[in-house]
């Protein structure tokens, strides 16, 4: 599949320029963020300690869970009005 990926994601964003489909903000977002995402991890995460790796993890899937489950309410009780 990643074989299949490498080959296709070129001729794909080719068609987006050309036709300028694309958020250019959120391109340039994306990119930057995702440098400083990797700076931050090699340097903090990899040397934090695993069982506080693991704690941190689980407070973000946990966060995650609450705030689908908030937006999930929010959006039947739309639904139902």
């Amino acid at each position: 599949m990643m074989g299949t990926c490498t080959f296709t994601v070129p001729v794909g964003s080719m068609q987006f320029i050309k036709f300028d489909s694309y958020s250019r903000k959120i391109t340039l977002f994306t990119s930057i963020f995702g440098y400083i995402g990797v700076l931050f991890a090699a340097f903090i995460v990899k040397s934090m300690d695993v069982s506080m790796l693991q704690w941190l993890v689980a407070a973000v899937l946990i966060y995650s869970a609450i705030t689908m489950i908030h937006n999930l309410k929010k959006a039947s009780k739309v639904a139902d009005a």
